[in-house]
């Protein structure tokens, strides 16, 4: 059942934004237009892949191991060997994809196909530079009645929420207009805006095998989804005369929300879910969407909305960017509550109106959400799910095993004042790598082995 409360307002007012991307072509050109100047993505010479794989393994090899391992690679380059017919393989499946040979096989395997949970495994995590209105650290004291003007939310979470929920519309509309600056590298060559296009309601849908990515672009949807105390509410942010809310009316909506989260009975935390094994997960969807008309709806209505805002309610005396970061990982509590984690925007909210966001990798890398992040710095309804008496479509056992998982994954944050980015770069190396090569080194005089790495490439 839902329950609606209406909020519009006679006036809508654009916030300022950030500074725009340093490498952003200056003059006026749609977002998407120089897309096709954009290299396609080559196939790499077989030969040269062999030698630079025979070059990374030498060093962590035994001679007589590394000796059988360039056999190995000399039979698969062989004339008519498999190499050559791999290669030959992928150079006609090349000739029949629009734009990249690489770009669905990687979807597919590195993200799509895979069945752990993509809380802790596959989303990234980021906090929000604060403002003025974040309460000093150490200042936020629980007793305190005026720290939590409406209920376990406070005044300064909703207004921070909805200031940063207006930056993120503001980005939205700009994309759906085509007046995002197109970006470049620093020689000024266009990079590819296509990710743009799967960040406003994006999310990934548990399938059993291999998940789904549910967008459109241009997305003129009119909701944001809300998640205060694991309770799911819609929140229309866009009359329906198509006027957007100014922030004032988005906060009455945040603040409604957060009323009826606890005046509410408690029940079962259905974003749990998401962050349990896929195919699990595809499971109790399919249970819950069986159950009823209104479960299909609720998620209907939770896959079109344009992002997700969570207005956490755990209270923590100090928000410091070690606790901040990791309940910006790990979720409420450290055990993935108050999340949703399929969607490829999730704001975070703590009641001392800190922020930081959780995202959804596949669709999507970093720099991309980052990007719209730095320039963003009530129709509602809560949605009220039906389980099985048996509690098979969402068991609470979910809970206690997502915070197990939770307890064995470490975050330290190393405040590093020494150098930064620009002495990197001064030196003509990339920061990403140098940091990359500074904890393979550590894990290597640590444990006296490489250690395995992930790192975006493009």
């Amino acid at each position: 059942m839902f329950t609606c409360i209406t909020r519009k307002s006679p006036a809508v007012f654009r916030l300022g934004t950030a500074a725009p991307n340093k490498f952003a072509v200056k003059y006026t050109t749609k977002t998407f237009d120089l897309d096709d100047q954009v290299p396609r993505l080559g196939i790499p010479d077989l030969k040269q892949t062999a030698s630079r794989y025979l070059k990374t393994v030498e060093p962590w090899m035994p001679q007589r191991d590394f000796e059988h391992t360039k056999a190995a690679v000399s039979n698969f380059l062989a004339p008519n060997g498999l190499g050559s017919v791999l290669q030959a393989r992928l150079h006609d499946y090349d000739a029949h994809q629009k734009f990249s040979w690489l770009e669905n096989i990687w979807l597919d395997k590195a993200y799509l196909e895979y069945r752990e949970p993509c809380f802790l495994n596959v989303n990234w995590f980021a906090t929000i530079k604060d403002s003025n209105l974040v309460v000093p650290s150490g200042a936020f004291n629980q007793a305190s009645p005026s720290r939590f003007e409406y209920g376990q939310v406070s005044k300064a979470q909703v207004e921070r929420a909805a200031i940063i929920i207006s930056g993120f519309l503001d980005f939205n509309d700009k994309l759906n207009s085509q007046t995002v600056a197109p970006e470049t590298d620093r020689s000024g060559k266009p990079l590819c805006m296509n990710q743009y296009r799967y960040q406003f309601g994006t999310t990934r849908i548990p399938k059993l095998g291999r998940d789904e990515i549910v967008s459109k672009y241009p997305n003129f949807d009119k909701h944001i989804m809300v998640i205060c105390m694991d309770k799911v509410f819609k929140l229309q942010v866009i009359d329906d005369n198509g006027k957007r809310l100014d922030p004032q009316a988005i906060k009455g909506g945040l603040v409604s929300a957060a009323q009826m989260a606890q005046n509410s009975a408690s029940e079962l935390p259905v974003g749990i879910l998401t962050a349990s094994n896929r195919d699990l997960w595809a499971n109790s969807r399919m249970d819950l969407t069986a159950i009823s008309g209104n479960n299909r709806s609720n998620f209907d209505i939770i896959d079109r909305a344009l992002f997700s805002v969570s207005l956490d309610t755990t209270f923590n005396q100090n928000y410091d960017i070690q606790v901040k970061s990791n309940v910006c990982l790990r979720g409420q509590e450290l055990g993935g509550l108050n999340r949703w984690f399929d969607k490829a925007i999730q704001l975070i909210v703590f009641p001392d109106a800190s922020a930081g966001v959780n995202c959804e990798h596949t669709p999507v890398d970093a720099n991309t959400t980052g990007r719209i992040i730095g320039e963003a710095l009530v129709s509602e309804s809560k949605s009220n799910f039906a389980f099985a008496d048996s509690g098979e479509a969402a068991r609470p056992d979910l809970i206690e095993k997502t915070f197990q998982f939770s307890s064995d994954v470490d975050l330290k944050i190393l405040d590093f004042s020494e150098f930064g980015s620009d002495l990197i770069k001064q030196n003509k190396t990339s920061p990403d790598s140098f940091v990359q090569m500074a904890i393979q080194l550590a894990y290597h005089k640590l444990h006296q082995t490489p250690c395995p790495t992930y790192e975006a490439a493009s």
